[in-house]
C-alpha cells in the first residue's frame, strides 16, 4: 500500500464507528445506573434513599444520556451530508471512494442505532416520571 493510501485511510478515521457504539454504551450505562439508583430507593428491608431522590437521579441520568445520544445522531447526519455516495454503475471505485462509502455506511449505522436506542432511553426515563410505586419502577 502506498503512502498516499495510508494518509487517506488515517484521514477517514474511526469517528463513525465511535458514533455507532456511543449510543449503545450510553443506553447501557443509563439502564444500569437507573437500576442501581432505584434499587437503593426501593429495597425490601429498609430505604436508603427517598423515592423522590431516586426519581430525580433517574431523570438526570436520562437527560444526560439523551444529550449524548442526540449529539451522536446529529454528528452522524452531518457525516452523511458531508460525504457523497459513489455514482451508480461505477465498476472500479478508487480507494478514496471506497473509504468514503465506508464512512457513509457507518454513519447510517450510527443514525439507525441512535434513533432506536434514543427511543429506548426516552421510554426508560419516562417510567421515572409516570410510576409512583417502588415495585413498578423496576
Amino acid at each position: 500500500m502506498s503512502e498516499r493510501d495510508e494518509k487517506l485511510r488515517s484521514r477517514v478515521g474511526h469517528g463513525p464507528w465511535v458514533l455507532a457504539a456511543l449510543t449503545a454504551l450510553v443506553w447501557m450505562a443509563q439502564g444500569a445506573s437507573s437500576w442501581y439508583v432505584v434499587g437503593h430507593a426501593c429495597p425490601s428491608a429498609e430505604r436508603q434513599w427517598s423515592l423522590d431522590v431516586a426519581r430525580g437521579l433517574v431523570v438526570a441520568l436520562t437527560v444526560a444520556a439523551l444529550a449524548i445520544s442526540i449529539g451522536a445522531m446529529v454528528r452522524a447526519v452531518r457525516t452523511l451530508l458531508a460525504t457523497e455516495p459513489i455514482p451508480e454503475g461505477r465498476q472500479h471505485p478508487t480507494l478514496a471512494e471506497t473509504l468514503t462509502e465506508q464512512k457513509r455506511f457507518t454513519a447510517m449505522l450510527a443514525l439507525l442505532a441512535g434513533a432506536t436506542l434514543t427511543l429506548g432511553l426516552l421510554l426508560a426515563g419516562l417510567s421515572a416520571l409516570v410510576i409512583h410505586v417502588c415495585g413498578e419502577t423496576r
